[in-house]
């Protein structure tokens, strides 16, 4: 593999744009210091640079790591943005449905009980939301296919008696 398509699979696995271009700075300057020692031990150029490169390790698992080093910043601003507005969401419906609404809802437990269940959905999703926010999700890109296999045969099991 060449060196340039080596930096261009590992970098593509940066999510940080900042950490990307250092990342793959450090680690040309590292294959060529490199490549310089074996050119100097007395190996072809052209092999020297080759077995440099290779030394490096799989470009995918090594941005994968380097990924995991360098994790881009998790913006709170948006966790809070959608907390709010589940809030204002559950308000609204509250305040329409289930206080002014039809005469099978206003006021009777069952329309209290529907309100509090749609709380527990609202807060399970944020909890799941925010778990998957803050999770490593670059393990999944390893396993893509058969996770993705896997959510749309539970998809379906689930969906199945609906």
């Amino acid at each position: 593999m060449e060196m340039h398509e080596y930096l261009d699979a590992l970098s593509g696995q940066i999510r940080s744009g900042r950490a990307r271009q250092a990342v793959r700075e450090e680690l040309e300057a590292h294959i060529r210091d490199q490549d310089q020692a074996y050119a100097d031990s007395g190996m072809e150029e052209q092999e020297a640079l080759e077995q440099a490169v290779r030394q490096m390790g799989d470009p995918v698992e090594v941005g994968i790591d380097m990924d995991r080093i360098h994790r881009p910043r998790n913006g709170w601003k948006y966790l809070g943005i959608i907390a709010a507005l589940s809030a204002a969401g559950l308000l609204a419906q509250y305040i329409c449905i289930y206080r002014f609404g039809g005469d099978t809802l206003t006021g009777n437990s069952v329309g209290i009980q529907a309100f509090y269940r749609q709380c527990a959905y609202t807060l399970t999703g944020l909890a799941v939301m925010a778990g998957l926010y803050f999770c490593d999700y670059s393990l999944l890109s390893r396993y893509a296919k058969p996770a993705g296999a896997l959510f749309i045969a539970v998809t379906a099991v689930v969906c199945m008696p609906g």
